[in-house]
């Protein structure tokens, strides 16, 4: 897996996870390996968690591929018109040499990617490449090969061709480095419209070249359209008139931009601990199994690994897992280790999945109630297959427990020995202390 291609796909995402899994396969069926891109899929807080699902099938499809799905979490739940922020998340993820911004309904004709690469390299300037986009309906794509969606968009009426006005990055690739000098897409533009044209002119002042190609290729999936609300359509252009008076280069300067809101934990029924280790190809299997199951948005995931493991844990996070944290432990010091987990934890239940252990979606009713101190076993899946499995870990390494029951149990060693009943041994001398203490202050007392 390339921790480092060469150029990144951000596609924006907003509801239409059909209309997603056909763009995405457009990308999938390239001829260029998968190792010289990747595709991050930004969802910018949809209905529900289809695109997730769409990803999630995907990636199983496609083992080797760069495959990404991070979603945008919003306070006003959401809306198709907020591609900015949503396009400088995927800025600041991305890895690649190049950034390429799609939508979720731009599907891919032919061998695009391998033509951007070509015409980037070759010029000698920075340079925004923009191709040529027709509309066309779903069931007219729907199916085709790279070579026959090339074949269609060739023969395509020139009438269906969706023709901008002025010079844009909405449909466009550019340099990354020049994205991050300008600050990537000004934040203040959290409607829909003109924010592209702004990023556009930005990157011209900054030298970038801009260039509208034919030979770059795809399909816009026709829907009914997006009625701009006049009030906002005007706000937004106040700040593109404003950016373009004082000849701004740089937006959001003095500013976190592109940050990826976490959900509230108020929604989360916890967070899981699954533990790391050198073995990436069954860390990889735990963590998909994890972070795509169909109920993954009502937790959190944190990996926990010993310093020693740390390079090789973050190396597949970094390709396959983006942006999941990763919590280090001195391999040497164990006294910590809990309460620094423990410290990145935001819920009140918290699970445990070690290294080997089968992953089931529902840890939490093992804890009767968050507000309720205990710790309980967290049963593994009821199949022959699973439990007979080489190396799978016992019922005993794999637990659920409050948050406030564990934040008191002081040493409990390394994650090798989270065990139910070791940590239940801290638990009782914990209290063997706390009796202890309580017996020599009445004594003192008295």
């Amino acid at each position: 897996m390339n921790v480092n291609p060469r150029i990144s796909v951000v596609v924006a995402c907003f509801n239409q996870s059909r209309e997603l899994e056909l763009t995405l396969s457009s990308f999938l069926r390239q001829q260029i390996p998968f190792s010289q891109y990747e595709l991050i899929v930004i969802d910018d807080h949809s209905v529900d968690y289809t695109a997730r699902d769409v990803v999630a099938h995907l990636r199983q499809q496609y083992r080797d591929a760069n495959l990404l799905y991070l979603r945008q979490y919003r306070t006003d739940g959401g809306s198709y018109g907020s591609s900015g922020k949503v396009k400088n998340i995927g800025i600041r993820m991305s890895r690649g040499e190049y950034v390429f911004f799609n939508n979720s309904e731009i599907v891919q004709a032919g061998e695009s990617l391998s033509f951007i690469l070509a015409e980037m390299d070759a010029f000698e300037k920075p340079l925004c490449l923009r191709g040529r986009v027709m509309d066309l309906p779903f069931e007219e794509l729907d199916g085709l090969t790279q070579a026959e969606l090339d074949a269609v968009h060739d023969h395509t009426d020139l009438g269906r061709e969706r023709v901008a006005t002025a010079d844009h990055v909405g449909l466009a690739a550019m340099p990354r480095t020049m994205l991050q000098a300008v600050g990537g897409n000004d934040e203040r533009f959290d409607y829909w419209g003109k924010e592209d044209l702004d990023l556009a002119a930005r990157l011209k002042r900054a030298g970038c070249s801009y260039r509208y190609d034919e030979r770059l290729k795809s399909f816009h999936i026709s829907h009914p359209p997006n009625h701009a609300k006049e009030g906002d359509y005007l706000r937004m252009l106040s700040v593109l008139e404003e950016n373009n008076a004082r000849a701004l280069v740089e937006a959001n300067r003095g500013l976190l931009w592109g940050m990826l809101n976490a959900p509230p934990v108020e929604s989360l029924d916890g967070t899981i601990i699954v533990e790391g280790g050198a073995d990436r190809p069954e860390l990889a299997r735990r963590l998909e199994a994890v972070l795509y199951a169909p109920r993954a948005e009502r937790y959190e995931v944190l990996v926990a690994c010993l310093e020693a493991d740390r390079p090789a844990v973050e190396e597949l996070v970094g390709a396959r897992f983006r942006p999941l944290p990763v919590v280090s432990l001195a391999t040497d010091h164990h006294a910590e280790h809990l309460a620094r987990v423990l410290r990145h934890v935001r819920t009140k239940r918290l699970a445990f999945l070690p290294t080997g252990a089968e992953f089931n979606s529902s840890p939490w009713e093992a804890v009767s109630a968050a507000d309720e101190p205990a710790i309980s076993n967290w049963p593994a899946p009821d199949t022959a297959s699973v439990a007979d499995a080489p190396g799978n870990a016992s019922d005993e390494r794999r637990w659920a427990a409050s948050v406030q029951w564990l934040s008191g149990l002081g040493e409990a060693g390394a994650p090798a020995n989270w065990s139910l009943s070791a940590l239940q041994e801290c638990d009782r001398k914990r209290h063997g202390h706390a009796q202890v203490y309580e017996s020599a202050r009445t004594t003192s007392m008295a």
